[in-house]
């Protein structure tokens, strides 16, 4: 018992000795013969009982064993509460970027397609309404007006006044176009002193009505905020889809209507025939 399993001779001693003896309650038995006579029956000698140490409890065991399970459940607990959270920062951070590329892929998008100076559309995104305009008006055989509008003598404007107060003439003009845009009407800065208005649905003799009241408008609009003697006149050259096959054809139709505008004294607006 104890450090020994099995039984332990002694000889002639008279003392028996056992360690390590688990908790529990023992009898000391003794049995015992003469030489070469059989054993006596065992006699009950002495019982005795080994308390356990605390740590040998089975409650302290019970609660030991709960409390590792406690903390293993916490452990746990507070892994998956961090990987949540990184989860979280994570999902926060790429929402973040996400928004931040798409600000920039917009940002870079509108510079693409947008003028600096007066923040009409530039000359590559009214081509490409042009020609999808042009298609749907084709396909669906609707009316689609090509305005090609041209300062003039911009250049006076420039060396009589300064460029810086060029500009300012041109995103002026520009002002008065983007209060014009809407769903029917299509406004840009075609390059220089050069605009381009897209107008659809709407009848020929309606778009050169159209056309001269807003010339008119451009000539006795107050510059004065500008320069205190400035005034601007343009000209226009309109020509229509019914005219032409592609939208290529329609700009070389609208831009010689404007080159005879100019021939014609300018200030004036000129319906390709």
């Amino acid at each position: 018992m104890g450090f020994e399993d099995n039984w332990a001779s002694r000889g002639k001693n008279t003392i028996a000795e056992y360690t390590n003896l688990a908790p529990g309650k023992y009898k000391f038995l003794v049995s015992a013969r003469y030489p070469y006579s059989d054993w006596n029956n065992a006699d009950q000698v002495y019982e005795f009982t080994i308390l356990p140490h605390f740590w040998q409890r089975i409650e302290i065991q019970v609660g030991f064993a709960l409390l590792v399970l406690i903390i293993l459940a916490g452990s746990i607990k507070w892994r998956v509460q961090r990987l949540q959270k990184s989860e979280l920062k994570l999902k926060a951070l790429v929402e973040k970027q996400t928004y931040a590329l798409r600000q920039q892929s917009e940002d870079f998008q509108r510079q693409a397609n947008e003028d600096k100076l007066t923040g009409l559309p530039n000359r590559r995104a009214f081509d490409k309404w042009l020609s999808e305009k042009f298609i749907q008006a084709k396909q669906q055989h609707t009316p689609l007006a090509l305005i090609i509008m041209d300062i003039d003598h911009f250049k006076k404007i420039n060396d009589h006044y300064s460029h810086l107060i060029g500009d300012k003439a041109i995103k002026a003009l520009a002002k008065q176009l983007l209060q014009l845009a809407d769903h029917q009407i299509h406004a840009a800065r075609w390059g220089g002193e050069e605009f381009t208005l897209m107008i659809k649905d709407m009848n020929d003799a309606n778009v050169a009505a159209y056309c001269e009241n807003l010339r008119n408008s451009i000539e006795t609009y107050d510059y004065s905020d500008i320069a205190a003697d400035l005034t601007m006149t343009v000209s226009m050259g309109v020509a229509f889809s019914h005219q032409v096959e592609n939208y290529q054809d329609l700009l070389r139709l609208a831009d010689q209507a404007l080159y005879r505008a100019k021939e014609q004294g300018r200030n004036r607006v000129e319906i390709w025939q």
